[in-house]
């Protein structure tokens, strides 16, 4: 992985995909890996084991299931950019996502191109994370549960590869009682 310009992932959390688009095309000239997600099962099934992914929160959701939504994130990555985006303006009473672990708060009535920009410095903050920490897994496509089954299928076929993962440990297992 070049640690130079590394690649950041940000995933749309959304119920239609107005926003994906909008951001995608948009950022599109940045090394920017984008998955668009409908259920929160699939925000975490793209941020494991991503190291400082970007979450763009655009579900309306009450408090309690907020709440809990980014918790469930920040459990599968503590060091998640999460920006909720939300259709009343921010103030006092409904500052509640920042108290939640939420990073930022966008006005849903906020243009693309501003929201797009605000993303931009995001994702350089995410860059610059990830930089730092020295640590960074390059966000691949989501694991297929089925080609990961067809895979350990195979491995089951090809007594080699099975041979070749029991060896050791067999071998250990004998020095340890001889």
């Amino acid at each position: 992985m070049n640690f130079d310009a590394p690649r950041v992932l940000a995933v749309v959390y959304e119920r239609k995909n107005f926003w994906f688009r909008h951001l995608k095309a948009r950022l599109k000239s940045r090394d920017v890996v984008w998955r668009e997600s409908r259920t929160i099962d699939d925000v975490l099934k793209s941020i494991f084991g991503v190291s400082v992914p970007l979450i763009f929160f655009a579900r309306e959701r009450t408090p309690v299931d907020f709440a809990e939504e980014l918790a469930r994130i920040r459990l599968a990555a503590s060091d998640a950019i999460v920006v909720a985006i939300r259709k009343v303006e921010p103030d006092e009473s409904t500052l509640w996502p920042l108290e939640f672990g939420a990073t930022e708060i966008v006005r849903s009535e906020t243009p693309p191109p501003f929201v797009a920009e605000l993303l931009e410095r995001r994702v350089e903050l995410a860059r610059s994370r990830i930089k730092r920490s020295g640590f960074g897994v390059d966000p691949s496509p989501p694991l297929d549960e089925r080609s990961a089954l067809r895979s350990l299928i195979d491995d089951v076929k090809n007594p080699a590869a099975i041979d070749a993962f029991l060896d050791p440990m067999i071998k250990r297992s004998f020095d340890n009682h001889a």
